[in-house]
């Protein structure tokens, strides 16, 4: 978990930009954090952007916009290409996928069946059919 004291105690001394890094997984989480360091100059969204690629934007606008699953799965398509170019074989590519979704799992509330089915799946093509059901 992020050390908000550590940080704290870094913005105080600091005169170097800081950007904060930990634990930012809804834009309660980042404008708390602005709040509690007006100070920051930026802040780095980990794990929190993969469960939902528009936070950074939603936290710019300070208004949470409804969900686009056309841009999550357009976002989740790109990832999965990048794998695919840059790994080899189908079970590497297939293993960090299925880990993504401790992260994007949280963006479907009632769909944990589905979720589960996709971490289970055995092969890229079974992997793909179970993403093409959940965005429909």
């Amino acid at each position: 978990p992020a050390n908000r004291e550590a940080f704290a105690r870094a913005l105080e001394v600091c005169r170097h930009p800081l950007c904060y890094n930990g634990d930012l997984f809804g834009m309660e989480d980042a404008k708390e954090c602005m709040e509690r360091f007006p100070g920051i100059d930026a802040l780095m969204f980990g794990r929190g952007m993969i469960a939902d690629p528009q936070l950074p934007e939603n936290c710019r606008a300070l208004q949470e916009k409804a969900f686009d699953r056309d841009r999550f799965f357009g976002f989740h398509r790109a990832i999965l290409q990048g794998y695919e170019e840059v790994m080899s074989g189908e079970k590497n590519v297939l293993y960090k996928m299925k880990e993504l979704w401790c992260y994007m799992g949280v963006s479907f509330p009632g769909k944990e069946k589905i979720i589960k089915k996709i971490k289970k799946a055995g092969t890229l093509r079974e992997y793909n059919q179970l993403i093409s059901a959940l965005s429909e």
